[in-house]
């Protein structure tokens, strides 16, 4: 079983999105199975049309009165998105529900039963404590971390106060999926946030709108649908197995929270910038691009 643990940072929601899609191009014929393993709640029983009584909750029920006779198969719905078949344990939409399952669902059920097939799990909006979601256990046994960010200012802010928590864990396998709705491109968030492996995804409300069930092919040949096509090629070439926090990891900056915005002056155009938390006068002015 390969794992791909699929998050995002407050002010950056798109990991259930990104999860889906990516489920949708994964190459075949490897079976894909995307698991939502968001605390504050799930939406794929509504995106999908699925139904609720077979999920996370029903698994966590099973792993609590039968742990020695896991049968995922009753929890899982098969649904065809954008001409692919893909197994999906949903999560419950309430956040408490959702809580309450997830863990003995991940410990118990599906972490302990081997499988052939790759495994998508959205873990929805990371946060700093531990017992807030179920992703800190998974990012040091994931085979590739995806954090999904905007491209706006104010959300690489918030990208950037997390990626030393998240790279400490996840360290080369963490990679960063980066909207294209704000001013900077690859290279530049890159050189901010001192991580290499940054790719840029498009906006693109049309094709998102085409991940639902008995949806239309269609979506693997809009841009967003190359693109992580694409971006699924290299992950499955590059996958490797994983035992634990790697010890190689790419330079991070000394220190852990640069503030990402725009400077802005009454008397001319504002330019954005990306200044580090330690000195304003370290600023590094980017050029402006109107998109």
């Amino acid at each position: 079983m390969a794992l791909i643990l699929v998050g995002s940072v407050a002010g950056a929601p798109g990991a259930t999105t990104a999860s889906l899609a990516l489920a949708a191009v994964w190459p075949a014929p490897q079976p894909v199975m995307v698991v939502e393993a968001d605390c504050s709640g799930g939406d794929l029983v509504s995106r999908l049309d699925l139904d609720p009584r077979h999920g996370m909750p029903s698994l966590a029920a099973q792993c609590r009165h039968a742990p020695t006779r896991i049968d995922l198969a009753p929890h899982l719905q098969s649904v065809r998105v954008a001409d692919r078949r893909i197994d999906v344990l949903a999560s419950a939409v309430g956040a408490v529900e959702a809580t309450a399952s997830i863990g003995p669902s991940l410990a118990g059920g599906l972490l302990a039963t081997p499988m052939d097939a790759t495994v998508v799990a959205d873990v929805g909006r990371l946060q700093l404590r531990e017992e807030a979601g179920a992703a800190w256990p998974l990012l040091a046994t994931a085979d590739q971390v995806l954090l999904t960010s905007s491209g706006r200012p104010d959300a690489l802010a918030h990208l950037a106060a997390m990626l030393r928590a998240v790279a400490k864990m996840a360290g080369e396998r963490l990679r960063l999926l980066v909207v294209e709705d704000g001013p900077y491109d690859a290279d530049e968030i890159s050189s901010a946030l001192s991580w290499p492996m940054v790719a840029m995804i498009p906006y693109d409300v049309h094709a998102t709108g085409l991940l639902r069930r008995n949806g239309p092919s269609a979506f693997v040949r809009t841009r967003l649908g190359r693109v992580l096509g694409r971006l699924a090629q290299t992950m499955t070439a590059t996958s490797t197995p994983v035992h634990g926090p790697a010890e190689a990891k790419p330079s991070l900056p000394t220190q852990p929270v640069p503030v990402i915005g725009r400077q802005y002056d009454a008397r001319t155009t504002p330019t954005p910038a990306i200044v580090a938390a330690t000195s304003m006068s370290e600023s590094a002015p980017l050029m402006w691009r109107t998109r």
